[in-house]
């Protein structure tokens, strides 16, 4: 059924999602562009059992509604408003992510540039998908992924971020290309899909 299917699209972007931060947070640590040190005998997620409530309110449930508030404003109504208004596809996609890189307000270039790519390519998913279910699920994700590192796994690792003076943390840097391969090729995929609906169109006339 059409829900089963998007239950299943919204658990298998949440999946990919973690897997593409894992594989970005491993190429930065290998990198040398994170600082780490195993803290001995200590269990990475200890404090994550210690404090379940914590972890699923603060971390779950508040990172749940803050993608569902985001993407309902920044993809569902600034994007589709914008498209609907300058009907020009990738000017839609350019001036969104701005706005949504902008208001993530923060001092270093780095930052920005990445969460214009990110915005880009929920924006992107969402004109593709005509849903903000696969949004939400990344946006979610991502941000869950960030408060684990953040509260539990920096906890045994000892993370310390090198950063670029005047530009922000590497591990941003790391994420830039990842973004833009993903984007390109959702481009490159829209491309081919065209094509073929353009020739099956002129095989039907």
């Amino acid at each position: 059924s059409n829900w089963k299917d998007k239950t299943k699209g919204f658990f298998i972007s949440s999946l990919l999602t973690f897997l593409a931060m894992t594989i970005i947070l491993s190429m930065t640590m290998a990198l040398g562009f994170i600082e780490f040190h195993v803290s001995e005998g200590y269990f990475p997620f200890t404090n994550f059992f210690q404090n379940l409530e914590f972890t699923f309110f603060a971390g779950i449930l508040t990172y749940c509604f803050l993608a569902l508030a985001e993407e309902m404003v920044y993809r569902g109504l600034i994007f589709r408003y914008l498209l609907k208004n300058i009907s020009n596809l990738q000017l839609a996609l350019i001036f969104s992510s701005l706005i949504f890189s902008l208001l993530h307000f923060d001092k270093s270039p780095l930052f920005y540039i990445t969460a214009f790519l990110i915005g880009y390519l929920l924006a992107l998913i969402y004109y593709r998908s005509g849903s903000l279910l696969y949004c939400i699920s990344i946006h979610w994700t991502y941000d869950l992924f960030m408060f684990l590192g953040k509260n539990y796994l920096n906890d045994h690792l000892n993370m310390q971020s090198q950063v670029i003076s005047g530009w922000g943390d590497y591990s941003n840097l790391v994420k830039i290309p990842f973004l833009i391969l993903i984007i390109f090729g959702i481009h490159i995929f829209m491309k081919k899909n065209e094509t073929k609906n353009t020739m099956k169109d002129k095989a039907i006339a």
